[in-house]
């Protein structure tokens, strides 16, 4: 997906996305129009990656609904759902995200990613 967000937004992006480099001029095309589009997308610093890192829950499931939002095919927001999770102990973020998604239709984190 493209966000587009104004220009004064980028550093406050850039600050909250710490192990992460923003690189600009990358080329992408529109699905449905086949439109080139030049945009930016950050890419994690190879001193920060971690392989065992999991979304958190509340994280995941604002991806899944985005990807409905959206509709994707069917088997990849599937696939988004089989992700293993972390739960974040930081309950007011979850919290916050829980009510984006009611208030958005979505439901619960938990419906959004048919956890038990």
């Amino acid at each position: 997906m493209i966000f587009e967000i104004d220009s004064g937004e980028r550093e406050p992006l850039d600050e909250a996305e710490p192990g992460y480099r923003r690189e600009d001029g990358f080329e992408v095309t529109v699905a449905d129009t086949g439109a080139c589009k030049t945009v930016s997308t950050y890419i994690v610093l190879e001193e920060c990656r971690n392989l065992d890192l999991k979304p958190f829950d509340w994280y995941l499931a604002l991806v899944v609904a985005g990807t409905m939002e959206h509709r994707f095919p069917a088997p990849v927001i599937a696939n988004y759902r089989g992700t293993a999770i972390g739960v974040d102990e930081d309950k007011n973020r979850a919290s916050k995200a829980d009510s984006l998604l009611q208030a958005a239709g979505f439901g619960s984190i938990r419906q959004v990613l048919r956890l038990g």
